[in-house]
């Protein structure tokens, strides 16, 4: 698959609403607005490493995926 310069995503803006966790650190989770119209979550912590805020992330957005196919889960309304 090649791409060219049309198919770069560029970043065309941030949501206006930051939200801060809870946590000791508290991180910011913002949001940009892609070119593609899409929506894309980062989180920020200062003097942190996010990898493996990066991992759970993941982790939980795999895992949300996978209930929202499950006829089961979505009775039980475990997808978020």
């Amino acid at each position: 698959m090649m791409f060219g310069p049309s198919s770069l995503l560029e970043c065309i803006g941030f949501k206006d609403e930051v939200d801060v966790m809870s946590s000791l650190q508290r991180p910011r989770k913002i949001t940009m607005i892609g070119s593609d119209g899409k929506n894309y979550t980062f989180l920020c912590k200062p003097k942190d490493d996010l990898r493996k805020d990066a991992k759970v992330m993941e982790f939980n957005q795999l895992v949300n995926t996978l209930l929202r196919k499950s006829r089961e889960a979505n009775k039980r309304n475990l997808c978020k």
